[in-house]
């Protein structure tokens, strides 16, 4: 499936007082690169809401496991994918890595959303074929 690696420093902004970087911005990072992602698939994401009328693709459910710190001053190489594609919602998988060392593991599940027009409220939509072919396509293909 595909992948997209983000290189980033850590910013003296982003740590908390002894440094460590405050663990929702790593939320901030990975919303971030799942943009990049969709970029990567050879869909940015402006022409996907355009090219398919949706609000976008909330997220719905997250699951992060915290193995190590990244500090500021640090550079960090964080490498998103999608793992799962369902009929509406998808999964990917964000790993902040420093080196060889796993600092932060996240799956993130988001929803194919569009506006329901006579409600006004958003509601999952199935994902169209050509977006789940380039999502699914590996970069090497």
């Amino acid at each position: 499936m595909t992948t997209n690696t983000v290189t980033r420093d850590v910013e003296w902004g982003e740590c908390d007082p002894a440094g460590i970087v405050f663990n929702p911005n790593f939320a901030r990072w990975f919303d971030h690169c799942t943009t990049l992602l969709y970029g990567a698939a050879g869909w940015p994401k402006p022409k996907m809401v355009k090219t398919f009328n949706i609000v976008g693709c909330p997220l719905v459910e997250t699951n992060a496991r915290f193995r190590a710190p990244a500090r500021y001053g640090d550079t960090v190489t964080i490498q998103s994918a999608f793992i799962e594609l369902g009929t509406s919602s998808f999964k990917i998988r964000h790993r902040v890595t420093l080196g060889d060392r796993l600092c932060v593991e996240a799956v993130d599940t988001r929803v194919w959303s569009v506006k329901d027009p006579e409600t006004g409220r958003l509601s999952s939509a199935p994902i169209p074929a050509e977006i789940v072919e380039t999502f699914g396509r590996s970069n090497t293909e």
